[in-house]
């Protein structure tokens, strides 16, 4: 027997569970439009201040010092918690709009459904993705700071680009290889069926 098995009240527990991931009620429907109207919300504030954080800070430039560069990647990122704090407060400014004020699926009432509650409502999803997208000068300085350090610590430069080129280059190696056997086989096949139709 073993020493471990599932909790007691596991079959309960399973049965809730998928009650709740397929039930489809004001409530769910609310809780979607919820998540839709921060998610949208989210998208335009982070892209327009990311774009306006990016122009804000230098210009990437790979003729300056590491130190320099490690000044401006820690600044900017200092700066990204700063929008992403009053980001989150400009998008809260906006009040749910879709509270149902009758019942949808033939009950007599719509159910209480406290909003505000969802994961979207705090946007990291959103904000992880698009503000971070926005910011090309940030992620340019960094790869140059990383690269430089690989250098330093390994002593050989690390090109992702010319690293990407020589995969590519082994692949098609392997493809003109295999579709050389390939000709070798199929001409070998035909000249077998030659010699078969020869001793008919």
């Amino acid at each position: 027997m073993l020493p471990f098995g599932p909790d007691k009240h596991a079959k309960e527990y399973l049965s809730d569970r998928i009650g709740k991931l397929v039930r489809f009620n004001e409530v769910r429907i609310m809780e979607i439009l919820e998540s839709f109207q921060y998610g949208i919300g989210y998208i335009f504030v982070c892209f327009f201040l990311g774009v306006a954080m990016d122009f804000m800070f230098p210009k990437f430039d790979e003729n300056k010092d590491s130190a320099h560069l490690f000044m401006e990647v820690a600044l900017q990122c200092l700066a990204l918690v700063l929008f992403v704090f009053y980001g989150r407060k400009l998008v809260k400014v906006m009040p749910f709009m879709f509270f149902f004020n009758q019942a949808l699926f033939g009950g007599k009432s719509v159910p209480k459904y406290r909003a505000y509650e969802s994961t979207e409502y705090e946007g990291e999803v959103v904000i992880g993705f698009v503000l971070v997208a926005t910011q090309t000068n940030l992620l340019k300085k960094i790869d140059l700071i990383s690269r430089r350090l690989y250098e330093w610590l390994y002593g050989e430069e690390r090109d992702t680009a010319q690293a990407l080129k020589k995969d590519g280059e082994v692949v098609k190696q392997t493809i003109d290889r295999e579709e050389k056997q390939m000709e070798k086989d199929f001409g070998k096949v035909v000249g077998d069926i030659k010699a078969i139709e020869k001793t008919l």
